[in-house]
């Protein structure tokens, strides 16, 4: 089973983000997931190492070619597993 979307809704601002599966995988490691943010739609790539116990995952930037780790300051902070 895996998880297709992810709603946080802040009450106190009436604002909400939604984070929705696109299961686009680009190459080994890297996976985009649709967010959507004041009916603004943008891609997150995420960067993810896993073990068959364990999974790590950080949201990455595209530079030109290259790919740089974000700080844990600017990227969102919550822990689900996009299969």
């Amino acid at each position: 089973m895996s998880v297709k979307e992810v709603e946080i809704i802040d009450n106190v601002s009436g604002k909400s983000v939604l984070f929705r599966n696109t299961n686009k995988i680009i190459g080994v490691l890297l996976s985009k997931i649709e967010k959507t943010e004041n009916e603004e739609i943008s891609e997150v790539l995420i960067l993810q190492s896993k073990t068959d116990k364990v999974s790590i995952a950080i949201e990455v930037e595209k530079q030109r070619e290259d790919i740089q780790l974000k700080t844990l300051k600017t990227s969102q902070n919550f822990f689900v597993i996009f299969l």
